[in-house]
Order: C-alpha cells, then sequence, then structure tokens
C-alpha cells in the first residue's frame, strides 16, 4: 500500500480528458453536477462533446442513448442515488436497444458522509445487475479508475461505474492491470475470505492485518472491483482453500455482489459458510468515519464480525 491518498472521482476526471483526446467519440452527458463530478475539466476542453442536461437524469440517458446508436460512446454522470431511480429510461431506451452506454454513479454509500441519506446511492448495484449485458464495476483506487476508464472508453459493453468521492488509499502496484471479470488477492489467507469492491477494501484489509497479528487469524482479501461480472473462479478457489467466505459491501445488505456468490456457491455444491456484511437499515447522516463506525464497516466492526463469524 502507498501512503498516496486521493478521491476516486478525481482520478475518473483526469481519465476522462485523457481518453476524450485518444478517443474522439467520446462525450459526457451531465445532469447539473459537472464539479461533483468532476467532468468538469471534461467540459473545458472538450465543450463540443459536453452535452449539459440539467436536473433530468431521463433526459440524459435518453440523448446518451441516441448518441451511443449512432457510434458515440456517452459517458452519463450523475449521484448514483438519482441516476440508477431512472430504471425505466434504462430498460427502454438503452438496455433493450444495446445502446453502449457507460453510465457514471458517483457518491454510492455511506462513504459520501455529510451529504446525508437523500443523496447516498444505497441500492445502486442492486438496481442494475438485475439487467442481461451490463457490467459493473467499482475500483478500489485512482490507479485502478484510470484503467477502468480506459477500458471503459474503447469498448462497446453498456457498463455502470460507481466512483466515490472519500480520499482511498492506493491498494493496487504499479504493474497491476485491470481485466473484467477478474479479481485482485490482495492478501492470501486460511482461515476466512473477504471478498470487497471499493472503500470497503482498504477497511477490510486493515481488519485483517490487524487479526492476523493480534490473534494470528489468517483472512485473506479479494478486491472485486469487477463486480459483474465477477471473479467465480477466484472466490470458489479461496473458498475451497478457506471453508468461510465473508463479504463486505457498502450498500445494503440485499442486492449486491454477495448475491451472485451465494447463488453460485450454491449450484456449485461447495461446502462453505458464509456471512454477508453491509448496510441493515436506512442511512443516517454524519461524516464517512462516523458513519462506517455506526455501520461496523470500519476495521474495528468488520474485526468483530469476523471473529462472531469465525466461532
Amino acid at each position: 500500500m502507498e501512503d498516496k491518498i486521493e478521491p476516486i472521482r478525481d482520478a475518473f476526471g483526469r481519465a476522462l480528458v485523457k481518453v476524450g483526446e485518444k478517443y474522439p467519440q467520446v462525450a459526457v452527458f451531465c445532469c447539473d453536477i459537472f464539479t461533483a463530478t468532476k467532468t468538469d475539466e471534461f467540459k473545458k476542453k472538450y465543450p463540443n462533446r459536453f452535452f449539459e442536461c440539467g436536473i433530468a437524469e431521463s433526459n440524459a440517458i435518453s440523448q446518451a442513448a441516441g448518441y451511443a446508436l449512432e457510434g458515440g460512446r456517452p459517458f452519463v454522470a450523475s449521484f448514483s442515488h438519482f441516476l440508477t431511480a431512472m430504471y425505466l429510461p434504462i430498460t427502454q431506451s438503452v438496455v433493450q436497444n444495446g445502446a453502449p452506454v457507460v453510465f457514471v454513479g458517483s457518491h454510492p454509500g455511506l462513504a459520501i458522509g455529510e451529504d446525508g441519506p437523500t443523496q447516498m446511492g444505497m441500492r445502486d448495484i442492486a438496481v442494475m445487475k438485475v439487467f442481461p449485458n451490463v457490467e459493473i464495476i467499482e475500483p478500489v483506487d485512482t490507479n485502478e479508475t484510470e484503467q477502468v476508464v480506459e477500458y471503459l472508453a474503447k469498448t462497446r459493453n453498456i457498463a455502470y461505474l460507481r466512483i466515490g468521492r472519500a480520499p482511498v488509499p492506493q491498494l493496487t502496484s504499479k504493474d497491476y492491470k485491470f481485466r473484467i471479470g477478474k479479481g485482485n488477492l490482495l492478501k492470501d489467507g486460511k482461515d476466512a475470505v473477504i471478498v470487497a469492491s471499493g472503500y470497503p477494501v482498504s477497511t477490510s484489509l486493515q481488519a485483517a492485518n490487524e487479526l492476523k497479528s493480534e490473534k494470528g487469524i489468517d483472512i485473506a482479501v479479494i478486491n472485486m472491483s469487477s463486480i459483474k461480472p465477477y471473479d467465480k473462479k477466484l472466490v470458489l478457489k479461496m473458498t475451497e482453500k478457506t471453508g468461510n467466505v465473508f463479504v463486505v459491501q457498502d450498500h445494503y445488505i440485499h442486492g449486491g455482489i454477495a448475491d451472485f456468490i451465494a447463488r453460485d456457491l450454491l449450484e456449485n455444491g461447495t461446502k462453505t459458510r458464509l456471512k454477508v456484511w453491509g448496510v441493515t437499515d436506512m442511512a443516517q447522516c454524519g461524516s464517512r468515519k462516523e458513519l462506517y463506525e455506526h455501520y461496523m464497516l470500519d476495521s474495528n466492526g468488520i474485526k468483530l464480525k469476523l471473529l462472531e463469524f469465525l466461532k
């Protein structure tokens, strides 16, 4: 882990400008929050490919679908909570037509902190995962974010990119390469495996390291930034090795990546124990630190839940 700490959305903004220069088909459809989503630099550099749609996510999605069907590669950026509320236009304009749109859901989960529950995308993965042929990605750090944006710019798949505003540590190495459908084993272990994406990866890794030094419990940690498709092979391998799977998600406890994992473990006939940890009731307002402590998604909370699970 490196000392550098930076918000995911900052790296997204930088990467978007880079791919805008490299791929002339890339455009941004914004919903009046270009500063918050860090699409403002793209707006300055490529004004003819930046479309301000106002506080009208449904409009932005429908316009982007048309642009995509004419050969463009649109990124529709808004708060994840507002963007994924547009279930009908996502279905009718994008998915049914196979329009290759990238949805950029910013400010997801508890990690947005003081913005409060009216802004928190707590069920965005649950909404997007039901659609066929839609990829879901949540980068763990800025290095991975830049690679993900490059991947999305040059492909023609429908995708949902989940980006946070909270500063995150660098967890991927300089030689790390993002691949869709692949997880990244950050720490090996023999007693249990944690599967997480986004900010909870760092708190999970901290919890795993502390359990190793304090109690000798050896926990593996997987960064599953590719949520759909996820790395089923890696999860099954680590499940067979440890016998215990602990899924952590900054999302309501229902509807996240744990649903995929639980189904595949059952269908595979794998003998294992599974625990899912996420947000169990309506989110409240507070700082990221306060909220993670309250919902036990910080390293101490994860340690306690793991110890309960492993009894």
